[in-house]
C-alpha cells in the first residue's frame, strides 16, 4: 500500500491525466519548498487568489497567504511547525486576496516527501459565503436573545420532564432568583401550586401532543413565598422536527386581577361607569338570558332597546357558526372570545367579548359581558396572512407589539399583532412608515429625544405613552425600546409595546364608590376631571402632569380660576360649548380640540372630551384630555419624510429595471429610460425578449439567469451589448438580485454603461498583438544581417588571424562578443514572442542529458580556465530523457555561464546529476558572491540582471541579456519540470537546482 505522500506526489506530478486532475479540483493546492517559494498551484488557486500562474511560481508563501498583520507571526511559527512534521488546520483564517479583499478560507496543511525533498501541501477552501451565513445566524441568535431579554414577560423553556432549561432576565426580577440558580436546574412545579399542579400536569401534556390548550391563568410563588397571578402561554419547542419541550410566556396579571376583585355592584357608580361606556356591556344569568344592557350603547352601535333584548336568550343573538364556541366559552369560562352577533337589520357584526363571572348575594350566577365592535380588525386581519414571518418561533406568538426603525426613523419591522392593535394593513406597513405615524405630537421631542440617546447606546427606562392607529384613534401602551446592533454598530432600534388600553377601559368599567372611581382614573394614561359650578371638584395625576401642576394645587383653586389654564382665544369656544352641553338633555360626549397653558407658559394642544354627568346628585363635566402637541408637529415633517422616500427610486443615477419571474418588465427609473432612449411607458408590461434592445446572442444567456436568480440563487454579473432605441450599441454590465415588493418576488436589475471602459480594453488588445508583431518584424529582420556578420567573423578567425597584429586581434574580439550578444539577444526575443503568442514548441526526442551537462562544460572551459575554476563533476554515465536537446543546453549553459560569471578565480563549481524514478535532478553549485532574497525571488524575470564586481577579471565578457533565466524558466515549465535558486545570502555562494520529469 502506498503512503499518503506518495499518493500526493503521484497525484500532482506524475502523468499528464493525474496533472489534469490536479488542475480541475475545486480546492485550491499549493505546493512550497523548504525556501518558503511557492513551486507548483493548480487552476483553483488562481481563481481563489485572482493571480496568475507565472506570477505565483516562485514567490514567497508569505506573499500568496497574506493575512492581517496581527497574525503574521502566528502564520512564520506554523509555517516552521510544518516543517518540522506537524499538521496545521483544517482551520479558517483570513486573508487578502489579489484585489487586497480580506476574504474567509479554511487552510489545511502538511509536510511531504516528492524526490528526497521536503514540501509543504496546503490545501485551501473559500468559505467566505459560509462565513457570512454564519453571522447572519449569529446576529439571528443574538437578535432573539436581545428581544427575549428586552420583553416585560418572563419566558421559561422547559424540557419533556419539566426541567427549566432557559429563562431570560426579567424572570430573575419577577420570581427572586438568580440567573445561576435557574441554570443549576429547577423545576416548574417550584412555582406551581399544589391546587394547579393537576391541571398544569394535564395541560402540558395535551401541548406536547400538539393539541390546542388556551392560555392558563395561574398563581405562581417567588423565592420569598409571595405569590402572583400570571397569564401563561404556552408553545412546543421543536428540533430537528421533534418536540423537545415547551416555552412559556409568563404575564404579571395581579393588578388586573386586584380591580376585578375591588368590581362591586354599587348603583350609582355603575350607571355613571357603564351608561357612558361606548363598548356593548351586557349582563347574563345562569339561563344566559339578558337581564341588563347599557342601552344608549346597544342601541348606538346595535340599534336594540331595552325592551328588545331583557329577557332574550343571548344564543339567539349569535351567528350559528358561533354558537358552539360561545357555549364552549360559558362553560369553561374563557375570559375573551370574538364571536359574531346580529345587530337590529339583521347584519352580523364581528364583536371582541370579554366575560366576568360572579355570584349575586342572592346566591345566583351571572355574567356580565363587555363587546367591542372589531369588524375593521378582523378584516385587517386578512391582510396579515403575507406578513413577514420573521421571529415566527417567539415575535409572533407574543401578545405585544414589535417594532423596528432604522436611523432615520422608518419602520422596517413589525411583528403580526402590530396589525391589529394599530390598525394598518400588512401593505401599508410594506409602502413604508415612519414612527412619528403612531406618535402624539405632543410626545414627539421626549421620543426623538431617547430615540437619539438609544441610536447612542444609552438606557432609556421604560414608559407608557399613547399610540396613535391609522384611524386617528389613540391608545395607551407600555414601551420598552432596546438599540440593535450590527456587528458593533447601532442601525436602529427595537421597541416592544404593550396594549394596556384594555386595563383602562376595564378600569373604566368598574361600578363602585367614589373611591373606586378615583382608583380607575389615577391608572388612566388620560388626564381626567370633573368640574362642578366653575370649580375643580376631581383632577387625576396624569391631567396634572399634563398642564405641570400638582393635584392639591388644582383641586385648591377657587372658582372660575381653572380658566386660566385654557388658552385665550379658545375660551370663547370652550365656554359655548359647555353651555350648549348643559341645556342639553342628552348625556353625548363632545369632542372638540382646544389650546392650554402649562404651568411653565407653554402653550400645549389637548383633545378634549367632555360629558354633562350627574355628580353627588349635582349636574357637573366629566372631562378627559389627551395632550397632542407633538402630533401637530409631526404632521408637516411626515409630509417631507414622505416625499424625501418617495423621489429616491426617480432621481437615482443608476438605471434599474424591475422585472417580474416571468421576465415582464413591470417598472423602471429615468437614468434607465435616458440610457437606452425608450421611454418608460413603452418597457413596462413587455416582456424583455420581445423588446430589440437584447442582441439575439444574449437571449438564451439571460433567460437561464433569470431562472437562476428566482429560485434565490446568487449570480455574478454579466457584460453584454445593448441596442438602443436608435439602433447604437453599447456595452453594459447587468447586476440582478431577487427581492419582494408587495410580497411579490421581483428582479432588480442594476445597468451600468462600461462602453468607455469596453474600448479601452479593444485598443489595448489592439496594441498588445501591434506590440507581439514588432517584436517578431525586428527579430526576424535582425537576425539575417547579425548572422551574416556572425559568420563573417568565424571566417576571419580561422584563415587571416594569423595575419592580424594584437591590436587588430582585440579590436576582432571586441566584434565577436558585441555580435554574440546582439546574436543571443535577438535569439532570446524571438523565443519570447513564440511563448507569448503560444506557438513556440519543443522538438522532444531521446537524449543522453549527461552528454549534455559535459558538452556544455566544454564550451564555457575556456572562461572558466581564465578563472582557474575548480569544476567537481558527479553525473550519472548514462541518462535518456525525452526532451529538447538544443533548449536544455541552452537552460544549463545560460546556468553554468553564471557561475562562472557570478564565482571568484581560484573559486569552485561543483555540478551533480542525480535520477529517481520520475525525476532528473541537476544541481549547479558555486563558492561565488552568492544571492540576497530579493535578488532571488528576481532572477527569473524578464530582463533581470546582478551586476557582478568580477565582471572586470574576465579576458572576455559573457554578456547578459536579462533574459536568460526568464528563457530557461519557461523551457523547463514546458518540459513539465522545475528550477529554482538557493543561497544563504552575499558571499556565500548559489545553488540552481534543475527538475525534469523522466517520463
Amino acid at each position: 500500500m502506498k503512503s499518503p505522500n506518495n499518493e500526493a506526489e503521484e497525484f500532482f506530478l506524475r502523468q499528464d491525466n493525474y496533472r489534469l486532475i490536479f488542475d480541475k479540483t475545486p480546492i485550491s493546492i499549493v505546493l512550497i519548498d523548504i525556501s518558503s517559494q511557492v513551486v507548483e498551484v493548480n487552476s483553483a488557486t488562481l481563481n481563489l487568489f485572482g493571480f496568475k500562474r507565472e506570477t505565483l511560481i516562485g514567490r514567497q508563501f508569505s506573499e500568496l497567504y497574506v493575512v492581517p498583520e496581527d497574525k503574521m507571526a502566528h502564520m512564520k511559527k506554523v509555517f516552521t511547525h510544518l516543517f518540522e512534521g506537524g499538521i496545521f488546520g483544517p482551520e479558517d483564517i483570513q486573508i487578502y486576496n489579489y484585489d487586497k479583499k480580506l476574504i474567509w478560507v479554511n487552510v489545511t496543511a502538511s509536510k511531504i516527501e516528492l524526490d528526497n525533498k521536503s514540501y509543504i501541501q496546503v490545501l485551501t477552501q473559500d468559505i467566505s459565503l459560509r462565513k457570512s451565513l454564519e453571522q447572519e445566524v449569529k446576529e439571528s441568535e443574538e437578535k432573539y436573545r436581545v428581544l427575549a431579554d428586552s420583553l416585560p414577560e418572563v419566558i421559561f423553556d422547559i424540557d419533556l420532564a419539566f426541567n427549566v432549561t432557559y429563562t431570560n432576565l426579567i424572570a430573575s426580577k419577577i420570581f427572586g432568583y438568580t440567573q445561576e440558580e435557574f441554570r443549576d436546574g429547577m423545576n416548574i412545579f417550584q412555582f406551581i401550586s399544589l391546587d394547579d399542579k393537576e391541571v398544569v400536569l394535564k395541560q402540558t401534556k395535551q401541548i406536547f401532543r400538539g393539541e390546542y390548550v388556551k392560555p392558563l391563568i395561574l398563581n405562581l410563588k417567588r423565592k420569598d413565598g409571595t405569590s402572583f397571578f400570571a397569564n401563561v402561554y404556552a408553545s412546543r419547542i421543536f428540533k430537528d422536527s421533534k418536540v423537545i419541550g415547551v416555552r412559556c410566556i409568563i404575564h404579571d396579571i395581579t393588578e388586573m386581577k386586584i380591580a376585578q376583585e375591588k368590581i362591586i355592584e354599587s348603583e350609582e357608580k355603575y350607571r355613571l361607569l357603564s351608561e357612558n361606556a361606548q363598548d356593548l356591556i351586557t349582563v347574563l344569568d345562569n339561563h344566559l338570558k339578558i337581564v341588563y344592557i347599557n342601552e344608549k350603547a346597544h342601541k348606538r352601535l346595535m340599534g336594540y332597546s331595552s325592551e328588545e333584548l331583557l329577557g332574550k336568550k343571548v344564543l339567539d343573538l349569535i351567528h350559528p357558526d358561533d354558537r358552539e364556541l360561545v357555549i364552549k366559552a360559558l362553560t369553561d369560562r374563557y375570559k375573551s372570545i370574538e364571536t359574531r352577533i346580529r345587530n337590529n337589520n339583521g347584519k352580523y357584526v364581528w364583536m371582541e367579548t370579554t366575560a366576568d363571572y360572579y355570584k349575586n348575594p342572592d346566591g345566583n350566577n351571572y355574567v356580565l359581558t363587555i363587546a367591542r365592535d372589531i369588524s375593521e380588525r378582523k378584516e385587517a386581519a386578512q391582510n396579515l396572512i403575507e406578513s413577514e414571518k420573521k421571529y415566527k418561533d417567539l415575535a409572533n406568538s407574543l401578545p405585544e407589539v414589535i417594532f423596528e426603525i432604522d436611523l432615520n426613523f422608518k419602520l422596517v419591522y413589525t411583528n403580526a399583532i402590530a396589525s391589529e392593535i394599530f390598525g394598518y394593513s400588512h401593505e401599508d406597513f410594506k409602502k413604508g412608515l415612519n414612527a412619528n405615524d403612531f406618535i402624539r405630537e405632543e410626545d414627539r421631542d421626549e421620543v426623538i429625544g431617547n430615540l437619539n440617546l438609544i441610536f447612542r447606546g444609552k438606557t432609556v427606562d421604560p414608559g407608557i405613552m399613547q399610540f396613535r392607529k391609522k384611524d386617528g384613534t389613540l391608545f395607551y401602551g407600555t414601551i420598552k425600546a432596546t438599540p440593535i446592533y450590527k456587528g458593533s454598530k447601532i442601525v436602529g432600534m427595537r421597541s416592544i409595546i404593550h396594549d394596556v388600553t384594555e386595563m383602562v377601559k376595564a378600569e373604566e368599567r368598574i361600578k363602585e364608590s367614589e373611591e373606586q372611581f378615583r382608583t380607575i382614573t389615577e391608572q388612566s394614561l388620560m388626564g381626567i376631571s370633573i368640574i362642578q359650578e366653575e370649580k375643580i371638584k376631581y383632577v387625576n395625576k396624569t391631567l396634572a402632569d399634563i398642564l405641570g401642576y400638582s393635584a392639591n394645587e388644582l383641586l385648591s383653586w377657587p372658582t372660575g380660576q381653572f380658566f386660566k389654564i385654557i388658552y385665550p382665544e379658545d375660551k370663547k369656544k370652550v365656554i359655548e360649548i359647555a353651555t350648549k352641553m348643559g341645556k342639553q338633555n342628552e348625556n353625548k360626549f363632545q369632542f372638540y380640540e382646544a389650546r392650554g397653558i402649562h404651568k411653565n407658559s407653554n402653550i400645549i394642544w389637548l383633545d378634549v372630551y367632555n360629558k354633562s354627568i350627574m355628580f353627588q346628585n349635582k349636574p357637573a363635566f366629566l372631562t378627559s384630555y389627551i395632550d397632542i402637541t407633538e402630533k401637530k408637529k409631526a404632521k408637516e415633517e411626515l409630509k417631507e419624510s414622505e416625499e424625501k422616500y418617495r423621489v429616491l427610486f426617480e432621481k437615482s443615477p443608476v438605471s434599474i429595471l424591475l422585472i417580474d419571474t416571468s421576465g415582464k418588465i413591470e417598472d423602471c427609473n429615468p437614468s434607465l429610460e435616458k440610457l437606452i432612449n425608450y421611454n418608460r411607458n413603452e418597457l413596462i408590461g413587455k416582456h424583455f425578449a420581445n423588446l430589440n434592445v437584447v442582441l439575439p446572442e444574449y437571449l438564451p444567456i439571460l433567460s437561464k439567469r433569470l431562472k437562476i436568480i428566482a429560485s434565490g440563487e446568487l449570480i455574478n454579473p454579466i457584460e453584454i451589448r445593448l441596442t438602443k432605441k436608435d439602433g447604437s450599441l453599447i456595452w453594459v454590465t447587468i447586476e440582478s438580485s431577487l427581492v419582494k415588493l408587495e410580497e411579490k418576488p421581483i428582479l432588480m436589475v442594476m445597468v451600468h454603461d462600461i462602453s468607455g471602459t469596453k474600448e479601452l480594453e479593444i485598443k489595448l488588445k489592439e496594441l498588445n498583438e501591434m506590440r507581439k508583431e514588432f517584436i517578431d518584424r525586428a527579430s526576424h529582420e535582425l537576425k539575417t544581417p547579425i548572422t551574416t556578420v556572425y559568420g563573417a567573423y568565424q571566417l576571419l578567425d580561422l584563415l587571416h588571424k594569423d595575419n592580424f597584429n594584437p591590436d587588430q586581434l582585440e579590436l576582432l574580439e571586441m566584434a565577436s562578443i558585441g555580435t554574440k550578444r546582439i546574436k543571443k539577444l535577438v535569439d532570446d526575443l524571438l523565443d519570447i514572442s513564440l511563448m507569448e503568442s503560444e506557438t513556440f514548441k519543443l522538438h522532444k526526442s531521446k537524449t543522453n542529458i549527461s552528454d549534455i551537462i559535459i558538452n556544455c562544460i566544454k564550451e564555457m572551459k575556456y572562461f572558466s580556465n581564465k578563472r582557474n575554476h575548480q569544476i567537481n563533476l558527479d553525473i550519472i554515465p548514462d541518462l535518456y530523457m525525452n526532451i529538447d536537446e538544443s533548449r536544455i543546453e541552452l537552460v544549463l549553459t545560460n546556468i553554468i555561464s553564471n557561475a562562472i560569471k557570478y564565482t571568484p578565480p581560484n573559486g569552485k563549481i561543483s555540478i551533480k546529476l542525480k535520477a529517481d524514478a520520475h525525476f532528473a535532478h541537476i544541481e549547479i553549485k558555486d563558492s561565488g558572491v552568492g544571492l540576497t532574497k530579493e535578488e532571488i525571488d528576481n532572477l527569473f524575470k524578464k530582463f533581470s540582471t546582478i551586476e557582478s564586481p568580477l565582471k572586470k577579471d574576465l579576458d572576455m565578457d559573457l554578456g547578459s541579456t536579462g533574459l536568460g533565466l526568464f528563457l530557461s524558466k519557461e523551457i523547463i515549465k514546458l518540459h513539465r519540470g522545475d528550477i529554482w535558486a538557493e543561497s544563504e545570502g552575499k558571499s556565500k555562494g548559489s545553488k540552481f537546482i534543475v527538475k525534469i520529469p523522466i517520463n
